[in-house]
């Protein structure tokens, strides 16, 4: 009996191993929501039986010892050098923190763009130094059926040249990308959609549609894709944009219950939520030391600005009236994620908890967590969403406008601007709305319940499609073709054009007909 049960599953492992596909996941190791997502990515095809292997671009070394995966174990990483890491360093330290106090309008966000993509470029040459890690993928693994990539790591595209991969899938982390949208042929429209450097929601002003159409046209002139060579030959232009149409899918960090909604391609897959299994964090528990925590008083509001936006440097006008504002507040324990040991300027502030790290999504889940106070990477927007908790958005740059704007829609939440944090009544009203008005939880609940029970759920979406792609390759029946039109094709100006000169035609004529039968008629009268 035993003999035979082992025969089976041996039979079972073969045929299990022969169907199998070969993935190749590139992650950048920078910034915890992207490398987190694609961790995610990754994991979703090895639970399916599927080879990966995560090639980490790392962008600063302290992403090394950093695991963004978990059934993923074949990780292969390019490190970084020291001119990435001290780049890195200064953008986090220096350009992030400027958007505490900064608008974060379009003249002001520019740079931050510019600056990704001098950084990117650094990344390419640091790649190319590096090229014995892609030989040894090339040697000591097999061939790749699918390379999966974000649509800005446009070296990626280079690693699937080098290494004869036949079919790509780019992946966007964020809700949507503009200018790669186009490329694939979505209609991207700035009169209901908003580009990078305006966020401003679906429904908008005319001052509103006025400015993000600028900025859609100002972005078009501004964030040109790199004009690299390839790997194997300085002499060849690497395909970028006039390659990203051949994908066959394009999954993106999108999910249609949560997202404004908007016309999208049939090979555009929504994925929102990827990053969330909430049976399995709801099976997490804090530990005694947050148990405690949790217990000293009735309500409890979590605070966190995310990874890449500490809060050591905030303002210090902001800090202040935090801690006024949380002291007001007797029955409330407040945990703030605080990246200093030094938080002398909440002395005698007893109800509130600093913490350098927290487990985020093990608070969330628990029912004790009364609010949570953050800004908006959609990551945090995801978690909260499906474990209907109310919250206090409050962006502070990029896409982080949008998503706040997205989610305060479905009324489980409140958004306020990060120049709120410095105003006592403002940031006190928020925090006791989200915590004594019982609509807000409630919508909150009823979104995650429409999560729970969507009819897809996300990672199935992700592996059929993936699957899909490593069969059958490219489909050139997906591709649409308003990619190729000019702007006067896709506005049908030129049909404008023409009906509006026959019906100027058919005027004339009938103005002239009309002319010459009132002449006649009045010949006729004289005579």
């Amino acid at each position: 009996m035993n003999f035979k049960m082992l025969s089976l599953f041996h039979i079972l492992f073969l045929i299990s191993s022969g169907s199998a596909f070969n993935y190749l996941v590139v992650s950048p190791g920078f910034g915890h929501s992207h490398s987190t997502f694609m961790g995610k990515v990754a994991d979703a095809l090895s639970d399916s039986g599927h080879n990966v292997t995560v090639l980490t671009i790392l962008i600063n070394s302290k992403f090394r010892d950093k695991s963004f995966t978990k059934s993923t174990k074949d990780i292969v990483y390019v490190d970084s050098n020291e001119e990435l890491d001290r780049l890195t360093d200064l953008m986090e330290s220096g350009d992030f923190s400027r958007f505490w106090t900064e608008e974060g309008s379009m003249l002001e966000t520019i740079p931050s763009y510019q600056g990704f993509m001098k950084m990117f470029e650094r990344v390419y040459a640091n790649l190319r130094q590096n090229l014995h890690v892609l030989d040894e993928l090339k040697t000591n693994r097999p061939k790749y059926d699918v390379i999966i990539f974000e649509s800005f790591m446009f070296m990626a595209k280079a690693v699937q040249e080098y290494l004869e991969i036949p079919v790509f899938i780019p992946v966007t982390s964020v809700t949507h990308d503009n200018k790669f949208a186009e490329l694939s042929g979505e209609p991207v429209s700035p009169s209901y959609l908003s580009g990078y450097f305006t966020n401003f929601g679906n429904v908008m002003s005319f001052q509103e549609r006025l400015t993000n159409t600028i900025s859609y046209f100002l972005g078009k002139i501004i964030l040109q894709y790199p004009k690299w060579t390839t790997l194997q030959d300085p002499t060849k232009p690497l395909e970028i944009e006039t390659a990203y149409h051949r994908a066959p899918y394009i999954f993106i960090n999108s999910n249609p219950y949560i997202d404004f909604p908007r016309p999208l391609l049939s090979k555009t897959i929504q994925v929102g939520g990827l990053t969330v299994d909430v049976n399995k964090l709801k099976a997490e528990k804090v530990d005694e030391n947050w148990n405690k925590i949790l217990d000293q008083r009735p309500h409890t509001v979590l605070i966190s600005f995310g990874s890449m936006f500490k809060a050591i440097y905030m303002p210090d006008s902001y800090k202040a009236n935090f801690v006024k504002v949380m002291k007001s507040f007797k029955n409330v324990t407040f945990i703030w994620k605080y990246e200093s040991d030094d938080t002398s300027f909440a002395q005698g502030a007893d109800n509130i908890v600093f913490s350098k790290w927290i487990p985020q999504t093990a608070l969330l889940a628990d029912p004790r967590l009364s609010a949570f106070l953050t800004h908006g990477g959609l990551g945090s927007v995801n978690e909260l969403s499906y474990f209907g908790k109310p919250a206090i958005l409050c962006p502070l740059f990029a896409d982080q406008l949008r998503n706040a704007k997205m989610l305060a829609r479905h009324n489980g939440s409140i958004e306020i601007t990060k120049f709120d944090l410095a105003d006592y009544e403002t940031l006190r009203s928020a925090i006791h709305r989200v915590l004594f008005d019982k609509s807000i939880a409630k919508n909150a609940l009823n979104l995650a319940k429409r999560l729970e029970n969507q009819p897809m759920k996300p990672k199935e979406l992700l592996v059929r499609h993936a699957e899909f792609a490593a069969q059958f390759g490219e489909h050139h029946g997906l591709d649409c073709n308003i990619r190729n039109m000019s702007f006067v094709e896709y506005y049908l100006l030129d049909v404008i054009a023409f009906i509006s000169a026959i019906a100027v035609f058919v005027l004339v004529l009938v103005f002239c007909f009309v002319r010459k039968v009132i002449g006649a008629l009045g010949k006729l009268k004289k005579d």
